[in-house]
């Protein structure tokens, strides 16, 4: 298990480091969104309460830079990137769940940081779990219809 921690790391690390860019916006992109009237998130046109409560804002790729459109301040920040890390595993709901959890525990006994939390079915068995950044699903959990043999 100390190997797949190491690995969880030198990934994080590599996640860390991407940059985070402020807003590329041209004078013509600038007055659209002067001119726009409604979210493209959402759709709904921009209301006078809007310009208080939920004001439009410029909506942008943090790790370019460049400007997308108009979005309400509250659609924009649903839609917000973040650097957690999602990790499929298959079968996490079966026993790899406590050991995955076991070891992260044994691993961080008496150090200061964020623990996991996980949804569990039973005290062994998550369907979903967070370890800092990283986010590890079950890939059973997600298939929509049972394998058929034959």
């Amino acid at each position: 298990m100390d190997r797949f921690f190491e690995e969880l790391n030198v990934i994080q690390r590599m996640v860390d480091e991407i940059p985070m860019v402020k807003m590329i916006i041209t004078s013509e992109q600038q007055a659209e969104f002067k001119k726009s009237t409604k979210c493209y998130m959402c759709g709904k046109e921009y209301s006078f309460e809007d310009m208080v409560e939920n004001p439009p804002v410029r909506d942008h790729d943090h790790i370019s830079g460049l400007y997308r459109v108009s979005a309400h301040t509250k659609c924009n920040l649903r839609h917000r990137q973040t650097k957690k890390i999602k990790v499929i595993y298959h079968n996490l709901q079966g026993y790899d769940s406590h050991l995955i959890d076991k070891a992260y525990r044994c691993k961080v006994e008496g150090q200061k940081v964020s623990g996991s939390i996980g949804i569990a079915n039973t005290d062994e068995k998550y369907m979903s779990m967070m370890i800092g950044r990283f986010q590890f699903m079950d890939s059973l959990q997600h298939l929509t219809h049972p394998w058929k043999i034959g």
